[in-house]
């Protein structure tokens, strides 16, 4: 009977100490690859968007596609994931989520230096929804 419990006790210490990392869908080491992947890619949507004459309702994979029409390789890496894009105030956020669509991962605006969120490193899920302030992160 103390074996049984025994193991018991190291099976829930192992799932606290590992951070719940056996639940996650995607290796910690896929989702870094993912965000410097992002931050090159978001960085070219925010220069296309702010210093090329970007259509206003572009949004999502056609934004993607206009803005990296001259380097389309800056999309690959993402199969595996959807991605969403909006321009704001000639700024724009790039968006990762999971490959359904449902799950925020990252974040980015390309406007700052480093990927501004990870939300797959949160204690909860996320929507695939925006969450960053472009006026806040970016500036007018």
């Amino acid at each position: 009977m103390t074996m049984k419990r025994n193991l018991a006790y190291i099976v829930i210490a192992v799932l606290v100490f590992s951070g719940c990392q056996l639940f996650k869908p995607y290796p910690q080491e896929d989702m870094f690859i993912a965000a410097a992947s992002l931050k090159r890619l978001a960085a070219t949507v925010e220069s296309s968007v702010r210093y090329k004459d970007i259509p206003a309702e572009l949004k999502d994979y056609a934004l993607l596609e206009k803005a990296t029409e001259n380097n389309p390789q800056l999309l690959k890496g993402f199969e595996n994931f959807s991605l969403r894009a909006i321009a704001v105030n000639k700024h724009s956020i790039v968006l990762v989520c999971d490959a359904k669509g449902q799950q925020a991962l990252i974040e980015d605006t390309g406007c700052t230096g480093e990927v501004d969120v990870l939300h797959w490193q949160g204690e909860t899920p996320k929507p695939c929804d925006f969450t960053i302030d472009v006026n806040v992160v970016c500036g007018k």
